[in-house]
C-alpha cells in the first residue's frame, strides 16, 4: 500500500495550520514570529522563515527592516500602523 497520498494530505493540512497560525499570531509577535512558529511546529526557523516569505511573496504580508530589526506585518487585517 502506498503511503504517499497520505503523506501529501498531512503536509497539506500542516502548511495550512502553519499558515494560518502565522496569519493569527502576527500582529502580537511582529519581531519573532519565525522563532514562534519554528518553537511551535517543531520545524527549523530556516523553514519557519521560508513559510514568512511566501505570504510576503503572495503579498499577505509585509516586511520592515532587515536582520534583527525585521517585522513582519499583515496586509489581511487590521494592522494599526498607517
Amino acid at each position: 500500500m502506498c503511503t504517499y497520498g497520505v503523506y501529501n494530505v498531512a503536509m497539506s493540512m500542516l502548511r495550512t495550520d502553519i499558515i494560518d497560525f502565522i496569519l493569527a499570531n502576527l500582529e502580537t509577535h511582529p519581531e519573532n514570529i519565525v522563532a514562534i512558529i519554528a518553537h511551535h511546529f517543531g520545524i527549523s526557523r530556516q523553514r519557519a522563515h521560508a513559510y514568512v516569505l511566501r505570504l510576503i511573496k503572495e503579498g499577505k504580508i509585509i516586511r520592515t527592516g532587515k536582520t534583527r530589526s525585521a517585522r513582519y506585518y499583515s496586509l489581511t487585517g487590521n494592522i494599526g500602523i498607517f
